[in-house]
């Protein structure tokens, strides 16, 4: 490899600064540390043996180099369909496509392994297709692919710190646990290569290389394990130490996940699994020790404040005075400027002062009463002997009324000046203002069964859940049966599936995944959120591949193809890793549990995958036919 030319980086010449090891070490596909933060999915499904390789082969029931020689041509057929390089084979890319090729060969081994192989391929590498073609000398060989060291592979070796950083759901169906698995595993990731917690990282790895001088990446991890096995090491020890550090941010994440998802990331619970890495990191890019915002709110820097790394400070104009919640893992506020409205700095106050936040999760369940400095703390710094004080005393006092107005009705109201006579107001002094204490008080009648939480059967209209699964899952039942659906998945509303195709018709049934001629289609069922009154959308989704959109001519294709399909559309989703984008053709209907019928659902079923079939032949030149109809209708 040749050497690193200062402008290929970020930081002083000759240095591998912080920002030239992100850039050129872990997002570099090609460096030794670009599946530093995967997981091998095959070792997993194994049990995680010594040997996973040779475990392979026995579940296989075939000669290792048998296994060894397949999965090379499974990983370089799909390798050359992720890739056009012309040189050089990047450490990330094989990696992928040789868990793929082996998590393939598991898929059509049978078995409770073949199950849950099927889950991870379809979700992990949708667009793996199960080709064969002979590799070229100096393709990496499976035996450096299974059985990766990464810090996900050494952070199970530490049974007490992955319950504390990467708990696992084992109280859930497999398609559910690895759905949470991967999530919590690409937040991680995102946190460790862009927040707080890479400081620690980068300087961790400076101390493996015994330099910051800048040199060429290695092109394998040589080191047995190396940064990955030491971060681990490091975060065991920060476990006991105070400070803020890179556990201290990986920790409060993995406690408060279900919190972060709300508040941070609404759309990762029905996102694909190759979708996350890009909404993590799209969310946590540029942080910054201490953040400011004014005239508008960036929505960015908010959710990276109600994360618990950077950053650790907000310093914000009254544009976030309202409509933010900021309350996830901040317990100070202080008002440098002082409104003369009580509820304007009420509702300053408000945007940490709220159900869920970092103090009440502290709290809630202790036996003992919070301690002063465990509470919310609200300062109002000042310069003593100044005016200051009196805008201080007067905003106070208007505080302390205003709660009291609020919550009892013995409290008169007070008029006050728009103006402070300073002589007065010196001599007065600054009274000592106790804050409210106990259960607060109504002035208006509150209803027991409100406080209950019994709103009646009129103040919401109930979602037929139930009944909507029944019917979806009817139709599925019929679908499988009737398309012969290979490898279905269960999941929570949503079913995935393979269509074989001939030519541009469905396979006859029966006929074998890898006969010649035979192509797959993956596709999704989905039901999505509430439409329209107890009706809801049923969306199916197929994808097509890889594509690299800064390509004008292939953008102008995707254009035309767009134009043609009609109900269905092209969709593109931002990959980040890949710097490309995964296109698929999506398609919604209205779904009743009383009113739709299983033809309908079966024609856009056959609609979106048979277009993204025929998307797949045109874009990418694959499996077409010289002279064929392409849009003939399947039988």
């Amino acid at each position: 490899m040749a050497p690193l030319a200062a402008e290929d980086c970020w930081g002083p010449p000759g240095i591998l600064s912080g920002a030239a090891f992100q850039k050129n070490r872990l997002s570099n596909i090609a460096a030794a540390y670009s599946t530093l933060f995967e997981d091998d999915y095959v070792a997993r499904l194994l049990g995680r043996p010594a040997l996973p390789l040779q475990r392979l082969a026995e579940v296989l029931n075939r000669h290792r180099h048998s296994v060894e020689a397949e999965l090379s041509q499974l990983a370089w057929a799909h390798f050359r369909r992720r890739t056009r390089r012309a040189t050089g084979y990047p450490r990330y890319y094989v990696f992928e496509c040789y868990q793929a090729a082996a998590l393939f060969l598991l898929d059509n081994a049978g078995g409770l392994a073949a199950e849950e192989a099927a889950v991870v391929l379809r979700g992990r590498f949708p667009d793996f297709k199960g080709q064969h073609e002979e590799a070229p000398p100096g393709f990496p060989e499976a035996s450096s692919q299974i059985g990766v060291t990464t810090f996900f592979t050494e952070l199970v070796k530490r049974p007490e710190l992955r319950a504390m950083l990467w708990p696992d759901a084992r109280n859930l169906p497999f398609p559910q646990r690895l759905r949470e698995s991967e999530q919590r595993r690409e937040l991680l990731s995102a946190m460790a290569r862009l927040g707080g917690a890479y400081i620690d990282l980068y300087l961790l790895a400076m101390r493996e290389a015994g330099s910051f001088e800048l040199r060429p990446a290695p092109s394998t991890d040589t080191q047995e394990g190396g940064p990955a096995r030491a971060f681990v090491e490091l975060l065991n020890r920060q476990r006991t130490e105070r400070g803020f550090h890179a556990f201290y941010e990986l920790h409060g994440a993995a406690g408060a996940f279900d919190t972060l998802l709300a508040v941070n990331f609404s759309q990762v619970p029905t996102a694909r699994l190759a979708e996350l890495s890009e909404i993590f990191g799209r969310s946590l890019q540029h942080q910054a020790p201490v953040g400011r915002m004014s005239g508008g709110v960036s929505k960015r820097l908010v959710g990276q404040f109600r994360m618990p790394g950077f950053p650790l400070v907000l310093i914000s104009t009254d544009v976030l005075q309202e409509g933010e919640d900021l309350h996830t893992f901040c317990r100070n506020v202080v008002h440098y400027g002082i409104a003369w409205t009580p509820s304007s700095m009420e509702q300053r106050t408000g945007r940490i002062d709220r159900i869920g936040s970092l103090v009440q999760r502290q709290l809630d369940g202790r036996d003992t009463p919070a301690e002063p400095e465990e509470k919310i703390q609200v300062l109002y710094p000042h310069l003593a002997d100044t005016i200051e004080v009196l805008q201080v005393r007067r905003v106070l006092d208007r505080l302390d009324r205003f709660m009291r107005l609020m919550h009892r009705r013995d409290v008169e109201h007070a008029q006050y000046q728009s103006t402070i006579d300073k002589n007065v107001e010196m001599i007065a002094g600054l009274p000592e203002l106790s804050p409210p204490q106990g259960p607060l008080e109504s002035a208006f009648p509150v209803r027991q069964d409100w406080l209950r939480g019994e709103l009646g059967q009129k103040a919401a209209t109930p979602i037929p859940i139930e009944t909507l699964s029944n019917h979806f899952e009817s139709i599925w039942k019929r679908l499988v049966q009737a398309l012969d659906v290979r490898e279905p998945e269960v999941g929570s509303n949503q079913r995935e599936g393979l269509l074989l195709f001939h030519g541009r018709r469905l396979a006859p049934r029966g006929i074998a995944p890898k006969a010649e001629g035979v192509r797959h289609q993956f596709f999704r069922l989905a039901l999505r959120s509430r439409a329209l009154g107890d009706a809801t959308l049923i969306r199916c989704e197929s994808p097509v591949g890889l594509v690299d959109l800064s390509d004008q001519e292939t953008v102008a294709e995707l254009h035309d193809l767009q134009r043609t399909l009609g109900h269905a559309r092209v969709c593109a989703h931002r990959d980040l890793r890949h710097k490309s984008h995964h296109i698929a053709v999506e398609a919604s209907l209205l779904f009743h549990p009383e009113t739709s019928q299983y033809e309908e659902v079966e024609a856009l079923v056959r609609e979106v995958t048979l277009q993204a079939d025929w998307i797949e032949e045109v874009l990418l030149a694959r499996d077409a036919e010289a002279g064929q109809d392409l849009w003939e209708e399947p039988s």
